[in-house]
């Protein structure tokens, strides 16, 4: 699936899934995509080396109904291409939301994770489910923005993990008005 969508509304909330596979490659520094091999199967997925610096872009559409006193969700998922125990990783998400009539070459904005503890165990799935939630002013979006991306890894601020992590992909919870 390659397609990001936000869907109905469901308890207050819309949610876009940015799986792998609709990330696009920028000219500079991109990440690497995968089709990781596994026992039962296989899944795609974007590597992000821990020589860092590598990213993948992309734009969204902001539902016109984003209730800007609310807080966003952003989750992210993959597994660590070689499991150790106590490492961390960290997120950045860089974004630049323009209105109609706004030009669409603008500076971006970071925005970090923190550090996130990566699961031990090789090929065991990270759900980040409540750790990175910003409000919706901190990220200055409001409804029909286009908001252009850009999505990669940063060292933690202890124990970096050592290896590629295996990004899947990325959601995007955002409230909604009544």
């Amino acid at each position: 699936m390659n397609t990001i969508y936000f869907g109905d509304k469901f308890l207050g909330f819309r949610y876009a899934w940015i799986p792998a596979t609709a990330w696009i490659y920028p000219v500079t520094t991109p990440a690497t995509p995968l089709n990781v091999q596994l026992t039962n199967g296989e899944v795609d997925v974007v590597a992000f080396s821990d020589s860092l610096g590598t990213k993948v872009v992309q734009q969204i559409l902001i539902p016109g109904d984003l209730d800007t006193g609310g807080t966003a969700g952003l989750i992210p998922t993959g597994y660590s291409a070689t499991g150790a125990a106590s490492k961390n990783i960290e997120f950045t998400l860089s974004h630049s939301a323009k209105a109609n009539g706004e030009a669409i070459d603008a500076a971006h904005t970071d925005l970090i994770s923190g550090d996130l503890s990566v699961d031990p165990t090789t090929k065991d799935l990270d759900v980040f489910d409540t750790e990175w939630a910003p409000t919706v002013s901190t990220l200055s979006w409001v409804g029909l923005d286009l908001v252009s991306l850009k999505f990669g890894r940063t060292a933690p601020s202890t124990n970096d993990l050592v290896g590629d992590y295996y990004h899947i992909g990325l959601l995007i919870k955002l409230p909604v008005l009544p």
